[in-house]
C-alpha cells in the first residue's frame, strides 16, 4: 500500500484508521488495522497472512455473553506453532483481552504484544 502520485497520503494511513466490530464467528479482516471482538457463546475467528510490509493487526475483546470462549487462528505467523490463540472469552481475571501484530515484511507475523491472551 503506498500513495501513487507524490504529494500523496499513503493509504497506509487510511488503513491504520480503519476497523471492524465482529458479532459472530468470521474471517477478520487483513484489510481493517483494528477487529473489534463483541463475543456470545463460543466463537472462532481466523485471520490470513499479512498483506503488507510494515502491517499491524490490533485484535481486542469489546463485549461478551453467554460464557464467551474464543479462539483465533492465524496465517502466516513466523513461528508456526504460535498459530492458535485463546483466552479471548475469558474475563474470570479480569484484564482486558488484546492481541497486537505485526509483519515487518509482508510475508509473516509477529507476535507485537499480548494482554490476557494465550498461545493455544
Amino acid at each position: 500500500m503506498s500513495a501513487s502520485t507524490p504529494g500523496d497520503i499513503p493509504q497506509n494511513v487510511y488503513y491504520m484508521r480503519s476497523a471492524e466490530t465482529v458479532d459472530a464467528p468470521a474471517a477478520l479482516s487483513v484489510e481493517k488495522c483494528y477487529s473489534y471482538l463483541s463475543i456470545t457463546g463460543t466463537d472462532a475467528h481466523t485471520l490470513a497472512a499479512p498483506a503488507f510490509a510494515g502491517q499491524f493487526k490490533h485484535i481486542s475483546v469489546i463485549a461478551v455473553a453467554s460464557t464467551p470462549v474464543s479462539t483465533v487462528t492465524v496465517t502466516g505467523m513466523r513461528v508456526a506453532t504460535q498459530n492458535v490463540f485463546s483466552g479471548f472469552g475469558d474475563f474470570a481475571d479480569a484484564l482486558p483481552k488484546v492481541l497486537v501484530l505485526h509483519s515487518p515484511d509482508g510475508v509473516a507475523w509477529d507476535i507485537w504484544t499480548m494482554l490476557g491472551v494465550t498461545v493455544a
